[in-house]
């Protein structure tokens, strides 16, 4: 069927589209305003809804209900307002058909005039009623105020529904409203379909003759495309006056003209178009276990999603419902439909369409759908290729967009039936303390062993819960190979990897991992890197594959290095307006030396990025650690087995494209780390800033692989920890100076480094240092751990140990440390012994013998006007510096 039309645009920027159908006397009058909920502000929610409401008022020559006359001749009508757009059509016998574009050129050009604050008010109560009834007083109506601020994060302007706030409605007054109006009802940002029983000759002179002197607006910016901020799950649990459970769960989908549009809207009819669709086979008929299943894509204009609503049989587990589910969309994912039901649903597709296409007005008819392709595609002749886009969606789109889309990312809210709720008598003395009624035992994981043909080192743990794989490459080497005047180096040539391969450049990269719903990361620490990636099982070959082309066949394309080098200087400039990030970027640099291995900041700094070219990038890699496939070791979690491993990485870690190392890159560290011993604060002043952040470190004399490392963790804890802490409880919760203050150790394998410090408010900066260098100083003379403070801290570590093996990513982070500090395969059982074992003499001993009393240095970033006559009298060593350490 193909739809005939035709289309002018009058010279106010009004568009117009005719469509002749003389079957029956019937005109179809429909107008589309480019204005919806997108275009609102937070704060100001609602208003195009209002106004949909409003157009019904009355206008300046016909001041009174817009229903009465139509409803007289016969006439339907109705409007309806989107995230996207407003429309309002009437279906009028066509012999009526100038009192309809009478009426509609009416409110489009003259409606401020009849509009005053009584219409308002009683518009305003009509809208709250409407939602009342529409959302709050129906069953499940809540779900999508829960769902909708998820699934499209501030500032997304499908993050709040069209039916707005109640509170921003009741807060905008006629002048917000008349302005809203200004902007956007007009005629250059409307367009007008008209189908049916016409003459386009003779319509087209009524159009010019009602709209043609309206008045255009100004140009409006359009809102361009905005993919959902949504990263990883979320999941709601909400309570209604409802019997049964429901799961809506919803998916980021596509844009309106997406070329995965059309395929997204068949794998919904797939999955619940029919009673032998996947999901409704499946649930309703098969396992019996939900009482309806329904699934939709929605494509709008700038963003998508895809949503699938389901609602539970009585006394029906939810985790039954989400694991068919998950099921079910795994196999479709992975297998692909059938063809019968690819065919079937095309089928129904093309009748659905086909028979709207039927009707000349209302919602979804043939006026309708030319307004809405104008808006949309600005071609109403969309309407005749729609059904091409769904004849060549393939078994292979349908698997691909269901993996794609169907993932990680996505919202959950389960409604429960609320319960009748009453407090019960209790005898409970609430003044005894609960106790454990009994331990609980965690074995952590120990990753199985073993070496690729190419000498690549392998951990994997197979975690078989959830079809999702962690991977990671570790590379012995991090920034304290740097040389000494190119700090950041090896930062920046890691980055520099995300440019691409030399098959696939920067953007085809990203594609790559991005269309499986993951993306790659490299992380430069001080003694090693990593590069990492999370996905589904079904997709961990595919992003291994990418991986290791990274690492064999880099791009590292000059122009793109370039635009790396470019971007980090601009990011570096921006230190100095954070106080924190300079505190954090300085401290390391005064204790070990900022031009040294442990010194120098992991990114570089303005002065040191500022030598490194594209070609020094180029040649640090060529001779360092990461491109030598023999010296890493690969990390792998999830739901793969040792062999699968084996059998998948072999090939593509396959010897024969590594390049030779021409110089050993520095990943040895001889001697012990230490710091200056100076005694020396270092003040960068930051006018205006209502805190000083302070930093004290110490350079420890035992590292990472020392037998007094489980002995310093605790003490560590006691001293700054925990929010129960020393340190916390009295600057936080004695004396109120900070937020919260901590300390913290960096390990390295041949030293360490005790970090202490918060922000804490100008006025006690020197205070704060006092109270700081007391409760260190009590730590390790005045106050020694007490039996109760060690209990209390090992029952806390060994409590919350097993929380670091929760998902696939916290274990391979765990399986890291395993490969960089060369510890052995029980190491965390180990660890776990080491401290249930550890006694107080022990644990006071090393506290004594380890951390000094006085710190090595001291850095403070606040307002040098407010701190520094206190800061002095402290009797310490003072030295103004600038953002970047270099003394003033």
């Amino acid at each position: 069927m193909n739809i005939e039309y035709s289309k002018f645009i009058l010279s106010n920027g009004l568009q117009v589209i005719l469509h002749e159908d003389h079957s029956i006397p019937i005109a179809a009058v429909n107008v589309w305003y480019h204005v919806g909920s997108k275009n609102e502000q937070t704060g100001k929610t609602g208003f195009a809804h209002l106004f949909e409401h409003l157009m019904f008022e009355g206008s300046e020559h016909h001041n009174k209900s817009y229903f009465s006359p139509l409803q007289k001749i016969g006439a339907s009508l109705n409007g309806s307002t989107n995230p996207d757009r407003t429309n309002y059509w009437e279906d009028v016998p066509a012999n009526y058909l100038e009192l309809a574009l009478w009426l509609e050129s009416d409110r489009m050009g003259f409606l401020l005039e009849a509009l005053d604050v009584d219409r308002l008010n009683v518009q305003r109560d009509v809208v709250k009623n409407e939602r009342r009834q529409s959302y709050e007083n129906r069953p499940y109506g809540m779900t999508r105020f829960q769902m909708q601020p998820h699934l499209f994060p501030a500032p997304h302007p499908y993050g709040w529904l069209t039916i707005g706030s109640p509170e921003d409605l009741d807060n905008a007054d006629i002048e917000d409203v008349k302005d809203f109006y200004r902007t956007f009802y007009s005629p250059s940002n409307a367009s007008l379909a008209i189908a049916g029983d016409i003459d386009v000759s003779q319509v087209e002179k009524l159009v010019q003759k009602y709209f043609g002197d309206l008045n255009p607006a100004p140009s409006i910016a359009r809102v361009a495309r905005q993919d959902s901020g949504l990263v990883g799950a979320v999941n709601v649990t909400m309570f209604d006056s409802v019997e049964l459970d429901r799961l809506t769960i919803a998916w980021p989908g596509v844009p309106r003209l997406h070329p995965d549009e059309s395929a997204l809207t068949v794998l919904a009819e797939i999955l619940t178009g029919g009673r032998s669709s996947r999901l409704v086979r499946a649930m309703v008929y098969e396992k019996e276990v939900a009482q309806s299943v329904y699934s939709f894509s929605m494509a709008a204009e700038i963003a998508g999603e895809f949503d699938i609503d389901i609602t539970a049989s009585p006394s029906i587990e939810k985790e039954m419902i989400e694991d068919l589910l998950h099921k079910e969309l795994y196999a479709l994912g992975t297998k692909g439909p059938t063809l019968d039901e690819l065919n079937g649903a095309k089928t129904r597709i093309v009748s659905y369409y086909t028979r709207s296409l039927e009707r000349l007005g209302g919602f979804g008819g043939r006026a309708d759908r030319l307004n809405a392709y104008n808006i949309y595609a600005n071609d109403p002749g969309e309407i005749n290729r729609v059904l091409e886009k769904y004849d060549v969606v393939t078994v292979d789109d349908i698997k691909r967009v269901c993996s794609q889309y169907l993932g990680a990312n996505r919202v959950a809210v389960w409604v429960s039936p609320e319960m009748s709720r009453a407090a019960n008598k209790s005898s409970l003395d609430r003044n005894k303390i609960p106790k454990s009624k009994k331990s609980i035992g965690f074995d952590p994981p120990k990753p199985q062993r073993t070496k690729l043909p190419s000498g690549v080192g392998v951990l994997s743990v197979n975690r078989p819960q959830l079809p999702i794989v962690a991977v990671g490459v570790v590379v012995p080497s991090g920034s304290a190979s740097d040389r000494p005047e190119m700090g950041g180096l090896s930062y920046l040539t890691g980055d520099s990897l995300l440019e691409g391969t030399r098959n696939l450049g920067r953007d085809a990269f990203a594609n790559a991992f991005e269309s499986m719903g993951s993306h790659l990361s490299v992380q430069t620490g001080r003694e090693h890197a990593v590069l990492a990636y999370g996905s589904l099982k079904q997709h961990w070959k595919q992003a291994l594959n990418l991986l290791v082309e990274v690492i064999k066949e880099p791009g590292l394309p000059e122009d793109g290095i370039a635009r790396v080098l470019r971007d980090h200087n601009t990011s570096l400039r921006r230190v100095a307006d954070d106080p924190v990030s300079i505190s954090e970027r300085l401290i390391r640099g005064k204790l070990f030396g900022q031009g040294t291995p442990y010194g120098h900041p992991i990114s570089g700094t303005e002065a040191s990025v500022a030598r490194i070219s594209p070609q020094d990038v180029v040649a640090f890699h060529r001779t360092s650690a990461l491109s030598q496939i023999d010296r890493m070791t690969l990390i792998v979690v999830g739901d793969v087995t040792e062999d699968e491993v084996m059998e998948v990485a072999s090939p593509i870690f396959s010897s024969g494209n590594e390049t030779q190392i021409l110089q050993k890159d520095a990943d040895t560290f001889s001697g012990v780390l230490d710091g200056p011993g100076d005694s020396t604060i270092w003040l960068v002043d930051k006018p205006g800033a209502a805190q000083s952040v302070l930093r004290m470190a110490t350079s420890l004399p035992i590292s990472r692989l020392h037998p007094d490392y489980i002995s310093m963790l605790v003490a560590n804890y006691i001293l700054g920890g925990d929010f129960s802490s020393r340190l916390n409880m009295n600057l936080r919760e004695e004396k109120g100076y900070t937020y919260g203050y901590r300390s913290s150790i960096d390990w390295y394998k041949h030293g360490a480094a005790m970090m202490v410090g918060g922000s804490v408010h100008s006025g006690v900066t020197a205070d704060a240092i006092t109270e700081t260098l007391k409760e260190i100083r009590g730590l390790v003379g005045s106050r020694l751990i007490s039996s109760k403070e060690l209990e209390d801290a090992k029952a806390a570590l060994i409590r919350s140990f097993p929380a670091s093996f929760e998902t696939s990513g916290h274990i391979a982070g765990r399986l890291e440390d395993l490969v960089s500090y060369g510890l052995n395969d029980d190491e965390f059982l180990r660890s776990v012994q080491a401290i249930q074992a550890l006694s107080l003499d022990e644990v006071r001993r090393v506290a004594s013998t380890t951390l000094k009393s006085v710190p090595d240095v001291i850095t403070i970033v606040g307002d040098r006007q407010l701190i520094e006559s206190e800061v002095r009298g402290l009797g310490w060593n003072v030295v103004l510096s600038d953002h970047e350490g270099n003394p003033i």
